[in-house]
């Protein structure tokens, strides 16, 4: 999940992240994002390396959707979904499905990444 847009360039965002699963009783690092959606249900999401959509294996069924916009700071939050052309279900049962991501590291990103 990349969480800043600076113009809808995927080479311009510079903070991805992952969702993980959190189930240890350790508090939750500071560089991880954490979404309550209410008091059952909570997501976590760990830094991970920006890549290339558009050179990954998954590049003809995923595509990126905002779901969060601020105007104010012209960031954006965008996940991974399915394209709207895309049937879930015919992908999901295709024997020779393709599912590598995120083989093509941005480098200068994830470096600016882990710098802040």
């Amino acid at each position: 999940m990349p969480s800043t847009d600076n113009g809808g360039n995927d080479s311009k965002w510079n903070k991805f992240f992952q969702r993980i699963t959190w189930t240890t009783t350790v508090p939750v690092p500071q560089s991880f994002y954490t979404l309550d959606l209410d008091n059952l249900v909570k997501h976590v999401y760990q830094p991970c390396a920006p890549f290339h959509l558009n050179r990954d294996e998954v590049k003809d069924w995923l595509t990126w959707k905002k779901v969060i916009e601020d105007d104010a700071t012209d960031e954006a939050v965008k996940i991974l979904m399915f394209k709207d052309s895309t049937d879930a279900k015919t992908v999901l049962e295709m024997e020779d499905l393709k599912t590598g991501i995120s083989s093509s590291i941005q480098n200068d990103a994830w470096a600016t990444q882990l710098a802040n």
